[in-house]
């Protein structure tokens, strides 16, 4: 299940176009803490560029049933 779990998170990051190194910073936190990143190491890896990038929107519906009741 872990492998699975970190596939799908790997690939949501390149779907965002942020480096596949952030999985490596969030994954060196233990189960009780938090790796607060700083902005320039964000910057880094592309999960922020203060509106410099393209900025793509995406609309999708879903085709699931939701359970009645």
């Amino acid at each position: 299940m872990g492998q699975v779990g970190s596939a799908a998170i790997l690939q949501y990051i390149r779907e965002m176009g942020a480096d596949p190194e952030l999985l490596n910073e969030m994954s060196k936190a233990g189960s009780e803490e938090i790796n607060v990143l700083p902005r320039s190491r964000l910057h880094e890896l592309g999960v922020v560029n203060d509106g410099e990038g393209k900025t793509t929107w995406i609309v999708e519906t879903s085709s699931r049933t939701l359970p009645q009741g």
